[in-house]
């Protein structure tokens, strides 16, 4: 860290042992865990901060819950009608597949404004086509649940990460 922003990094070290004392010797596993999961993205996000890299926040989270949703996606989809497997799931397929390019170009561009806003689009699309999947009844209840939760998560992950570029477009 540079001297002057020194002093914010060992606050948030000091808070961070704060956070730790609090929890005593009967602390879960799964309690340690978290709170050593919340300390690391304070630090994180402290260090990306001191270093003007706020992208690289929600670049990884990013890619990796779009990774996450078509690992589940496929078994899914593999369970709609023969029919369907090679029209509406290849449509899906093609939409979670330009959603892992643009994320991937998002990363790797510098002006990213535009790659963001087309990869919100297919997220936005995606969305759509599982609605119509699960009111045909090509999705259970319960994967249409599952699938729907990570796709909002995906949109909000893009959503701050399209505010802080256009944030950052502006200075």
């Amino acid at each position: 860290p540079r001297p002057r922003e020194a002093g914010s990094f060992i606050k948030l070290i000091f808070s961070a042992s704060v956070d730790f004392a609090a929890f005593s010797v009967k602390s879960t596993e799964k309690q340690i865990f978290k709170l050593f999961s919340v300390i690391l993205t304070r630090v994180r996000k402290e260090v990306y901060r001191m270093e003007g890299k706020q992208d690289e926040l929600f670049t990884g989270p990013t890619l990796q819950k779009i990774e996450d949703m078509m690992e589940y996606a496929y078994p899914v989809l593999q369970q709609f009608p023969k029919s369907e497997k090679f029209a509406m799931a290849a449509d899906i397929k093609l939409v979670m597949d330009v959603m892992l390019e643009k994320a991937v170009e998002a990363q790797k561009k510098y002006f990213k404004k535009t790659t963001l806003q087309e990869l919100d689009v297919a997220n936005t699309k995606l969305q759509h086509y599982l609605r119509v999947a699960f009111r045909l009844r090509f999705v259970s209840m319960h994967k249409y649940e599952g699938w729907s939760k990570q796709l909002v998560e995906i949109g909000k992950l893009l959503g701050s990460w399209l505010n802080t570029v256009k944030a950052n477009s502006k200075t």
